[in-house]
């Protein structure tokens, strides 16, 4: 569900007040009935209170461990067999996803090309 649509129902909800739901519809440019159900579960939510309890993860414990051994350009594969020797109890798609995280998120260094002439890059003997 977009989010827009959301916050424009939210604002309903904490007036109290139910949306005209083609007006709101025509704001927001979507079918009526897609703001009538982003109504009714704003609705469910705050009548529930639906709280998401985050559990703790496998890889707390490990984090520093695939950290290091990352900066050391190890494989996925190779932490998970490593930290699996240290009692790691999850999965080792758990760690291929955390890996690929950590690696997206580092900066890549730019690679400097020399250009030569063509001649000069032709000549192998």
């Amino acid at each position: 569900m977009r989010h827009d649509i959301r916050q424009g129902v939210k604002q309903y909800m904490n007036d109290d007040i139910k949306p005209n739901y083609a007006a709101l519809a025509r704001q927001y440019n979507v079918d009526y009935r897609t703001a009538k159900r982003a109504f009714e579960e704003a609705r469910d939510d705050s009548i529930l209170g639906v709280h998401v309890q985050q559990r703790p993860s496998l890889l707390d414990d490990y984090r520093d461990v695939i950290n290091a051994k990352l900066e050391l350009h190890c494989s996925a594969m190779s932490i998970f067999l490593f930290i699996k020797k240290k009692g790691f109890q999850g999965h080792y798609t758990i760690v291929r996803d955390y890996c690929s995280k950590v690696r997206k998120q580092r900066i890549q260094k730019a690679t400097i090309r020399v250009e030569h002439t063509p001649g000069l890059s032709g000549q192998v003997d």
